[in-house]
């Protein structure tokens, strides 16, 4: 009983020395409560705000982890390490860890409070990306984007983002588009060429991804739209993979026929020069293979797999264009070639697993 009403006594005796910013002696205080009780919550929580208000901020970070080993379900100590990293950025990955695990406990305690986890949202995003927590980081700046509070500058680290990481934002696609499309104008035009470029690149990753037809479908139509608006070499190169992948999703049934090159004969005349790389030698192929010149189709897809050894689309044309030929042997090779790959977009792959 004497040690509980010492120990409330130095309590006061702390809390008075920290209000009146003696914080040596708030930190003599609570190391008098140690001696009776050394893992006494609310004594490190003040000897932890002490230290941290001294600026010594690893024994203040020590306090706040005894407090929180003592208690993890009282809030204080967690506001405390909160309040510490607020101030003092965590600098290695194992604070910055440290850090996430904090923010995130603060954030359930918050749920439906817009402007905290608006708050906790912001410090909590760039820490998962430097923690290559990426799927976590998209999750947060998802929510910054749609968030009422965002700013310019919060919007637009947002968006680029989820625009650089597609493969963990393909489910949201659609409110992104929504968000980029009112950003766009407010953009000077060559800050909105880079982002109207970016968000084309992220709508060709969300295509190989999805598997839902309307989805790609919608996504096709977006993505023409933005390079008709764009009218640059590199929006042609995307609109003619885009031509490329419907042929190959035709191709993995049944031969093309004259109508399926339309659009891709336009780009093709459009662009005048004949270029041999990437998609434009691809589109050649597709022409000569319709046109039903195989031996010039074949030379020309071996030529693309050695030029652009990376690509899926030319090992493809390469195993149908040697199929056809019936240079079963080269097929294999190519056939290997793309397995090795295995970038295809799923609704051509989809088709491509039944027809070989």
């Amino acid at each position: 009983m004497a040690a509980s009403k010492e120990i409330k006594s130095l309590l006061k005796s702390a809390r008075s020395a920290l209000d009146r910013e003696d914080y040596l002696e708030a930190i003599k205080q609570c190391q008098a409560i140690f001696w009776h009780d050394d893992t006494h919550y609310l004594a490190h929580v003040l000897c932890g705000k002490a230290h941290l208000l001294l600026k010594e901020i690893g024994e203040a970070r020590h306090q706040y982890r005894i407090a929180i080993t003592s208690n993890e379900k009282e809030i204080l100590a967690w506001k405390g390490l909160a309040d510490l990293y607020d101030k003092y950025s965590p600098g290695n990955n194992d604070e910055k860890l440290e850090a996430i695990k904090t923010y995130s406990y603060i954030l359930n305690t918050v749920t439906g409070d817009g402007e905290k986890e608006f708050n906790l949202y912001c410090k909590l995003a760039p820490l998962y990306v430097d923690v290559g927590q990426l799927e976590n980081a998209a999750g947060a700046y998802l929510y910054l984007l749609v968030s009422a509070s965002a700013s310019g500058s919060i919007t637009e680290r947002s968006l680029l983002f989820l625009l650089r990481h597609p493969q963990y934002s393909q489910t949201q696609w659609q409110l992104i588009e929504g968000s980029y499309k009112s950003f766009l104008s407010s953009l000077a035009e060559t800050k909105r060429i880079e982002i109207q470029t970016l968000f084309i690149s992220s709508c060709m990753e969300w295509i190989k991804l999805v598997e839902d037809e309307e989805v790609i479908d919608s996504l096709l139509k977006t993505v023409q739209e933005e390079c008709e608006m764009l009218e640059s070499k590199e929006s042609q190169e995307t609109l003619l993979q885009l031509e490329i992948w419907k042929c190959l999703k035709v191709l993995s049934i049944q031969p093309l026929t004259e109508e399926d090159l339309i659009p891709m004969t336009l780009l093709l005349n459009k662009r005048g020069e004949e270029e041999e790389r990437g998609v434009w030698l691809i589109s050649h192929c597709l022409v000569l293979l319709q046109s039903r010149k195989i031996k010039e189709a074949c030379t020309l897809a071996s030529k693309g797999t050695v030029s652009s050894p990376d690509s899926c689309e030319g090992w493809f044309v390469s195993c149908v264009c040697h199929m056809t030929s019936h240079d079963y042997e080269v097929v294999i090779n190519a056939w290997k070639g793309l397995e090795a790959l295995g970038s295809l977009p799923y609704f051509i792959r989809r088709q491509v697993s039944h027809s070989f």
